[in-house]
């Protein structure tokens, strides 16, 4: 099954702020998302229950999965992306 990746606006608008080439970084790792993201990310706790997180370095991509979508919703340096 291949999955639709979509953004959420405010995700799309971090990810915009980031340095080109950590972006493009991100923007690669992101695309695997599409062939099985309950593999490829891990599950996370807590307030953020029912999403996923994947590391880039010290930036971080948290996503959910509705149905055969993953929707991005965070993106950015670990420092603050869970707040």
């Amino acid at each position: 099954m291949v999955y639709e990746i979509k953004w959420d606006r405010r995700a799309y608008k971090e990810l915009k702020r980031i340095d080109r080439k950590i972006a493009i970084k991100i923007l690669k790792k992101i695309s695997r998302l599409s062939k099985n993201p309950q593999d490829y990310g891990t599950p996370l706790k807590g307030k953020f229950k029912n999403k996923y997180r994947v590391k880039i370095g010290d930036y971080r991509v948290i996503y959910w999965i509705e149905k055969d979508i993953v929707w991005i919703i965070a993106v950015g340096p670990r420092k603050g992306i869970y707040e």
